[in-house]
């Protein structure tokens, strides 16, 4: 597997969907088995999988929160051969604080009235959404699915320790 990152400029408007400007492209690319050209049209419908156990959300999800950054996806496979995945993100020139800067000024405005324990269960955000939980003060756990969730929700509850959902 390989995988890069650089500033690029598209300088053309990539199938009429993307403005001309400054993108971060994210490639990721890798040798194996590769995406068959039956299922290119299909691989961002929600629920399309074609692996037992995989809920098929993940290019959706992928596609839905980059577009919703003014970026896109362009994925180029063969059978066989492997895939190359290349994400673009609008670059923004504008200064942004450090993240340890807005963690800290989060986190002092909170009082320990308001600090609590939370529980994330969905798969897409749980661990982005844990760290940054975590980071700013939180108790957090995880689940990886609604049982888990409500169990870990009844044990919390019987030792007195409730938790935001």
């Amino acid at each position: 597997m390989k995988t890069s990152v650089q500033n690029v400029t598209v300088k053309q408007n990539v199938n009429n969907v993307v403005e001309d400007g400054e993108y971060v492209k994210i490639v990721i690319e890798d040798t194996g088995t590769g995406i068959s050209e039956g299922n290119l049209s299909k691989i961002y419908d929600p629920y399309f999988t074609t692996k037992d156990g995989h809920a098929g959300l993940g290019l959706s999800n992928a596609y839905t929160t980059i577009k919703s950054h003014k970026g896109f996806i362009k994925i180029d496979s063969k059978e066989g051969e492997g895939t190359k995945v290349s994400m673009y993100l609008s670059a923004s020139r504008d200064v942004i604080p450090l993240q340890e800067e807005v963690a800290h000024q989060i986190s002092d405005e909170l009082d320990e009235g308001q600090r609590g324990k939370i529980l994330v269960m969905d798969d897409v955000i749980r661990e982005i959404a844990g760290a940054i939980l975590s980071y700013i003060g939180y108790d957090v756990a995880f689940a990886s699915d609604g049982k888990e969730a409500i169990d870990l929700y009844m044990r919390a509850k019987e030792n007195g320790k409730y938790m935001m959902l």
